[in-house]
């Protein structure tokens, strides 16, 4: 009885050993990846974006599930001129990761923008505006930007307005819906803005509605 007690009781204290062992490995390994992806992410601030993928790709080989590194990797990768990469990098984003699912929609509808993509910019943050993500009010008022520039000033508004609850300053907001409700339409800005998307994208309705409104 006694030898089999003694078998039992070094069984659990192995057992709290490799469990002991397991976590501070992982402990270690958690603080290693944070410090690197830190160093990777200040090669990219600093324009050694080089460097930065290079980094950031053997971290991927580790850890290919954090939304953060894929994120930072299609940001990497924008950098460097490389679109349908970077947008590889932030399909891999896991779907549950909201935050950055919701990091790369904006980043993404701010380069559909650049390129003339209204359109696509616009359905990508209305889906993004369904994420549970302290960005909606981000998400919500690039909607509204486009909204606006197309002369759909009230569906701008609507748009605010229901996310008046996600504001962080109430008064703030409540002057920028005045802002919203009484600003002049910025004709001469939007001329030259959906003349060089219709360059870029010719076949983009939003571009068309834009520059219907403008009477162009």
């Amino acid at each position: 009885m006694q030898r089999k007690a003694v078998v039992r009781g070094l069984g659990v204290v192995t057992l709290v050993a490799l469990a002991v062992g397991a976590y501070a490995f992982r402990a270690i390994s958690d603080r290693r990846f944070a410090s690197d992806l830190s160093e990777a992410k200040q090669a990219l601030l600093d324009g050694r974006s080089f460097e930065a993928f290079q980094r950031l790709s053997d971290l991927a080989d580790r850890r290919p599930s954090s939304g953060e590194l894929q994120y930072l990797l299609g940001l990497c990768e924008s950098v460097r001129n490389h679109p349908d990469r970077a947008d590889a990098a932030w399909d891999r984003i896991p779907p549950d990761d909201a935050h950055y699912t919701a990091m790369a929609a904006l980043k993404r509808a701010e380069l559909d923008r650049e390129a003339g993509r209204y359109r696509d910019a616009e359905d990508r943050l209305l889906a993004a505006l369904e994420l549970a993500t302290n960005l909606r009010p981000r998400i919500r008022w690039a909607l509204v930007q486009i909204f606006a520039l197309e002369g759909r000033s009230a569906e701008a508004r609507r748009v605010y307005l229901d996310g008046l609850d996600e504001q962080a300053d109430p008064v703030e907001a409540l002057k920028t819906l005045y802002k919203l409700e009484t600003e002049a339409f910025p004709a001469e800005s939007a001329r030259d803005l959906f003349a060089e998307a219709a360059a870029l994208a010719p076949h983009d309705d939003r571009v068309w509605l834009g520059r219907a409104h403008l009477g162009i």
